[in-house]
């Protein structure tokens, strides 16, 4: 709070919060697939957004602002599709992880070598923390985010997946970071 005022980052943290709990809600209701509650949806979250705005994503590199902190290939990632109940591919490539310093977050980029184009971008901002898919498969990291490929204006939300290639290290390492910067490292380890 600056001169009685909340700061940029104090109105962040404040839509973050009210943004986690929106997702934690769609999470909850896609694994119990349930319809929506009327009150998820209030015209108090989208005040918020109008408060503070993420900054736009890109998949460009801000040199000046943001620092390579993760990258790993190869690697395979996939979506969930809810029509089908199946992951599918986005391809194999590079997954990487850039932290800006002047907004404080994170964000995913994966780039898919074989189609020569990012299939992945998306802020490490939610409030579901990334697991193991499988407790005896320590390459496949599974997680719930907002992803900005597609529609910059409109993310899809859904259940990413990636496989780290005989690499349980980098899997870990991935782990580790995406749940540091999640939820203000709520989940960190």
């Amino acid at each position: 709070v600056v001169n009685g005022h909340l700061s940029d980052n104090d109105a962040y943290c404040d839509m973050k919060s009210e943004m986690i709990k929106y997702l934690t809600q769609i999470s909850n209701i896609i694994d119990n697939e349930k319809e929506p509650e009327p009150e998820m949806i209030t015209d108090e979250i989208e005040a918020k957004n109008d408060e503070y705005e993420l900054p736009t994503i890109t998949d460009e590199i801000d040199g000046k602002n943001e620092e390579l902190i993760f990258q790993h290939r190869p690697v395979k990632a996939w979506r969930w599709d809810n029509d089908q109940k199946k992951y599918r591919g986005r391809g194999e490539g590079t997954l990487s992880i850039y932290y800006n310093k002047l907004h404080e977050l994170a964000k995913i980029i994966f780039y898919d070598e074989k189609h020569d184009k990012t299939r992945l971008l998306q802020y490490i901002d939610g409030s579901e923390a990334a697991v193991f898919v499988e407790e005896n498969n320590l390459e496949e990291i599974e997680w719930i985010a907002a992803d900005y490929t597609i529609d910059i204006d409109d993310p899809m939300h859904a259940s990413w997946k990636t496989a780290f290639l005989n690499d349980t290290d980098a899997a870990q390492k991935f782990k580790s970071l995406y749940n540091i910067y999640i939820d203000d490292g709520e989940h960190g380890e």
